[in-house]
């Protein structure tokens, strides 16, 4: 049951089930905050653009101001409500920050170098500055999950990059598939990517920086397992 502020119950609300005026209206006065959510992001989004990122940043936000759309149904009372009020109200104030540090990174000189930044728990991103040279923009996407393969988890590394074109540019995306298994001992998981992408250091390195971001201690192991499983001959091996 849901009470007012004067601790008097809200009619027809029954063990989550909707069936009063009173549980109606909060439902919709509940939504109408996740739409004013939804428009305080867009304003962020016009303030920092932040170019290729956009097409991970944005659909992500959507999905998580998506994901507490449902909230009053299980608020059974004042407590759950302001929790769920105060969960999707944090929504666009962090995200604004997100943006901000990000179009910083990208245009302003005088900062360190940016760092990977964490946006949620299988998402980071990277935008390196770009006023000296052009530098692609990186990002790390968890995909969905494979039920029937727990302990692996597939993910996309992504290479954002400005390329002329006639008397402009375009944006090219190049996606590099990376698969992680869990492990023992001092590792959260070991990564497996294309022995193509194992020899562009530079990126792979970026790999290994993204994982951290993510607070993932990742075993990258075409730099621990170089061989990789490749079979060496036991004579070309150095001596141990």
């Amino acid at each position: 049951m849901v009470f007012d502020g004067f601790g008097r119950a809200l009619p027809g609300r029954r063990g989550g089930a909707e069936t009063g005026r009173g549980s109606v209206d909060l439902i919709a006065r509940f939504q109408g905050l996740c739409d004013a959510v939804l428009f305080a992001v867009e304003c962020s989004e016009d303030d920092d653009r932040l170019g290729a990122l956009d097409s991970v940043l944005k659909p992500w936000v959507r999905a998580q101001i998506a994901s507490h759309e449902g909230s009053m149904s299980w608020c059974d009372n004042n407590q759950d409500v302001a929790l769920a009020v105060r969960a999707v109200l944090a929504i666009a104030p962090q995200y604004a920050d997100l943006r901000r540090e990000l179009f910083s990174d990208r245009h302003h000189v005088g900062r360190p170098e940016a760092p990977w930044r964490k946006v949620g728990p299988t998402l980071a991103v990277r935008s390196p500055l770009r006023v000296w040279r052009r530098r692609p923009q990186y990002a790390l996407v968890a995909l969905a999950p494979d039920l029937q393969v727990p302990e692996a988890r597939t993910w996309e590394f992504r290479v954002f990059t400005a390329v002329d074109e006639g008397a402009g540019t375009k944006q090219v995306t190049t996606t590099h598939r990376v698969m992680t298994f869990r492990t023992e001992k001092h590792w959260d998981v070991t990564v497996q990517v294309s022995p193509d992408f194992e020899e562009q250091r530079e990126l792979y390195e970026e790999l290994g920086y993204a994982f951290t971001a993510l607070g993932v201690s990742a075993r990258l192991a075409g730099i621990y397992d170089p061989d990789g499983g490749r079979s060496t001959p036991p004579a070309e091996r150095p001596p141990s």
